[in-house]
Formats: structure tokens, sequence, C-alpha cells
């Protein structure tokens, strides 16, 4: 059976180096909607292949099992994990009024490890997939998955 899955995707940018690195977000309702899926991202070019994680599977450095086993299903070395580092976010005092809270708001900013070079980066676009592709960029689904327009 197949599986429908949503996504976004989002251009992010080497803040040392200046790479530009494609990274797939799925969209869910709930955890468990989106938890066995991963992507990854390749260091060469404008793609992103996405997959089914199999039992057992992590995304823990040095050795990224799901990592290793895609790269050789595909006969490649360039596809990487993108991770997360870390969330920054102003601290926003307490008992604001609702006013004063949204003058002082800013959404949080997610902060990635560069697959290229490990620097610090960020999103610079999100956009759909369809919409993605349209720019030139290529998804690749492993396995009995398709993409919701």
């Amino acid at each position: 059976m197949t599986r429908c899955i949503e996504a976004n995707v989002s251009t992010l940018r080497c803040e040392t180096e200046g790479h530009l690195t494609p990274y797939v977000t799925f969209i869910g309702d709930t955890d468990m909607v989106t938890a066995d899926l991963g992507s990854l991202s390749s260091i060469i070019s404008a793609e992103v292949v996405l997959a089914e994680l199999k039992t057992g599977e992590t995304f823990n450095q040095p050795s990224d099992m799901f990592e290793s086993r895609i790269n050789k299903l595909l006969e490649r070395d360039d596809l990487r994990f993108v991770h997360l580092r870390r969330i920054d976010q102003e601290d926003i005092p307490a008992g604001l009024s609702f006013q004063e809270y949204k003058k002082v708001y800013s959404p949080a900013r997610l902060v990635f490890a560069c697959p290229r070079c490990g620097a610090d980066c960020f999103a610079i676009r999100t956009e759909s997939p369809k919409a993605f592709e349209q720019r030139g960029g290529k998804l690749k689904l492993i396995g009995d998955l398709t993409l919701r327009e």
C-alpha cells in the first residue's frame, strides 16, 4: 500500500561557507505520522532523498545506519542527514500584556549543522515540494511513498 506523505522543503545556508543545502520537514498532525520517515540531502546538488526508516535505524553520529543504507542502495556517497543543532529563542519576560508580548516576540530560529563543513546553517527559504522542483530541485522517494500535493 502506498503511503502518502506531506512535507516542505527548506533551503539552508551555511553561515561560514555559504553552502546551500535542501532539507525536508515532514508534516503530520501527530508524531506517529512522521516518526519513521527520514530524509537525506545531497551535498553536491539540490536533491533530497526521502525514505522510511527500518527498525533499529538511527541518526546517531558518526555511524548513521539510515544514511549508510540509502547511500549504498543508490550507489552514492553524497547523501547526508541534516542534524538540528539547537533552537535559538529569545527569553520574553513574564507578565507582559498581549499587546506588549506581540511587540517583543520573534519566532524561534532553528540552527542546523551544515552537512558539508559542520558550521551553523539556517533556513533562508521554505517552499512546497512542487515549488522546489520547479526551481530545479529534485526529490527522490525510496520505497512505497508518494508526496501529497
